[in-house]
């Protein structure tokens, strides 16, 4: 019954209104001149939200339950009048649509039952504009015509106020916005953003108009100026104006069953919104800001004698990251430390202290493949050495302060292969077997059982360990496609020793020789040398020559 008495209130109120707009000639109804600065009066505020019409050149606000579509009715007083609504949604995002109503007479040789005279009014209906967000939005027509322009609107994220303006003028109320709208940053650091915004044109150094307020925050743009303030201070239950309505039981029960259902937003947890009120600033630096995050700025331009907003075009900035110190490895004195570039460009960083002033450092570096570069620098960056090196070599770095030191080897853009690294204060007792620059092996003489083969040898006495290997075909045509790594210390499953012997190279005799014998006719063997540096720490490592692929001779020789 409550619901009936309603319906029939608001229907009358929409006929006396239609017979306003039927009787009344056009432009009869005057307007009141609409001043930029006048704030509404309450009457304006308690018509609309008894009749939901919106009255001329105000803005008023109206809550919306979510989800649930409420309509709001603009009624301009003539034909071929321009129509301006503007719409701002605060707490969500909104979805709404215009759709227009027109009254057209028919034909006066028409009947008609209408008992006063009038001719009959056929309402014709039509979608004029729809659109879906959570900014400021305006639907504009230059010439319109008489009738009911209806918004259906919605909130879609959650309950929210959303304040309307409808007026046949030029919309001026809201302050402009420079054609460049967009938030621009100036410098980003780690804890802080500088940014700033291009002044209205309504700004002028002859008043205080407009000033301005910013929103930052890490989670998503806010398009209004009403949306941050719902957020960072959530919403209230909605409450009837003061003099509205005419206390009919059902306006009582609509204002109840509005409540109940309301469930308005609450404010966001403290310090998840930056907002300040700048005054005339156009440039403002944000200090409270976390490393490697991305942070959302809003900036609002307020006519602060209407309290109306404009909102820049937001921009999202991400803070400089902390650069995290590498963690590097302690390189132990007088230990062999392994290592595998195995990516183009890769770094390896160790480090290694020195504990008495004028310190000599023996750096040795193996690079079992290709090419490394090697650069040693003091905890406070300075760098001490620096070379390219190829294959085995050792240097030594003379009077080092008391002091932390990092070794970095960077692999080249080709290479690709293990490293082996030592370090040590004591260089006389480093135990390294060596490589001459030549490192392939000779046969000097083949037979049907043997081979003699040759290399070349180091001053130093070293021990060499002699291994041979039948190939069969299919193994023969894997072995051309493998790279020679020089750090290779395993030997095949298939290998057999044939002898470790001790040399030390001679000038006089330039090549170490050695036959090798047990072979079978016509079989294709590998050989292989590896060498060690004799003494106790001959375990330390091993060395490898280049293989050597022969053939023996077949059995009719």
């Amino acid at each position: 019954m409550l619901r009936n008495l309603h319906s029939i209130g608001y229907l009358i109120l929409v006929i006396k209104l239609l017979i306003i707009l039927i009787v009344c000639p056009q432009g009869a109804l005057t307007v009141p001149y609409h001043h930029d600065f006048e704030f509404e009066p309450e009457a304006d505020k308690t018509i609309f939200y008894d009749s939901n019409i919106l009255p001329e050149s105000k803005e008023v606000s109206k809550y919306l339950l979510l989800n649930r579509s409420e309509k709001v009715l603009f009624i301009p007083q003539g034909n071929n009048t321009p129509i301006y609504i503007v719409i701002t949604p605060c707490a969500s995002a909104v979805e709404w649509t215009v759709s227009h109503k027109s009254i057209v007479p028919t034909n006066e040789n028409e009947d008609s039952s209408n008992s006063l005279g009038f001719n009959t009014v056929i309402p014709k209906t039509k979608t004029l504009y729809s659109y879906a967000g959570r900014d400021q939005h305006k639907f504009e027509l230059e010439s319109g015509e008489m009738g009911f322009y209806t918004v259906d609107i919605k909130s879609t994220e959650s309950d929210s106020y959303v304040k309307f303006y409808g007026t046949t003028f030029r919309p001026g109320i809201y302050p402009k916005l420079p054609p460049d709208s967009t938030v621009k940053t100036k410098k980003v650091k780690r804890k802080s953003i500088t940014f700033e915004w291009i002044a209205s044109p309504e700004m002028t150094p002859f008043d205080n108009l407009i000033e301005y307020a910013v929103a930052v925050n890490r989670k998503r743009p806010y398009q209004t100026h009403c949306s941050v303030m719902a957020h960072l201070n959530g919403d209230k239950k909605p409450r009837p104006p003061k003099n509205a309505g005419f206390m009919f039981p059902s306006e009582t029960e609509r204002d109840k069953i509005l409540r109940e259902n309301a469930a308005p937003i609450s404010p966001v947890r403290k310090g998840e919104i930056f907002y300040r009120h700048v005054g005339r600033k156009t440039r403002l630096t944000f200090n409270s800001a976390r490393p490697g995050r991305k942070y959302i700025i809003n900036v609002y331009a307020i006519n602060i004698k209407t309290n109306r907003t404009s909102a820049y075009q937001s921009i999202e900035v991400r803070t400089r990251k902390v650069k995290k110190a590498k963690k590097t490895k302690r390189l132990k004195d007088g230990r062999m430390e392994i290592f595998s570039l195995d990516k183009p460009k890769k770094t390896v960083t160790y480090h290694y202290k020195t504990k008495k002033p004028k310190q000599n450092m023996l750096l040795a570096i193996h690079v079992c493949s290709g090419k490394v570069n090697i650069k040693v620098s003091s905890k406070g960056k300075k760098q001490i050495f620096r070379k390219r090196v190829k294959g085995y070599k050792t240097f030594i770095l003379k009077d080092l302060p008391k002091d932390k030191y990092f070794i970095a080897v960077t692999n080249s853009r080709k290479g690709k292969g293990s490293v082996r690294l030592f370090v040590s204060k004591r260089p006389e007792k480093f135990q390294y077997p060596k490589l001459p620059k030549e490192t392939k092996l000779k046969a000097l003489n083949t037979t049907c059982n043997n081979v003699t083969i040759a290399w070349e040898g180091e001053t130093d006495r070293q021990t060499f360990c002699i291994y041979k290997t039948e190939l069969s075909a299919s193994v023969r045509k894997k072995r051309r496609r493998s790279r020679y790594e020089q750090c290779v210390e395993e030997t095949d499953k298939n290998s057999e020793l044939v002898e470790c012997v001790n040399f030390r190279h001679h000038k006089s005799k330039p090549l170490l020789q050695k036959v090798i014998s047990g072979l079978k006719p016509n079989s294709v063997y590998k050989i292989d040398i590896h060498v060690k540096r004799r003494g106790k720490q001959q375990k330390l490592t091993s060395l490898k020559y280049e293989s050597l692929q022969v053939r023996t001779l077949d059995d009719g020789c």
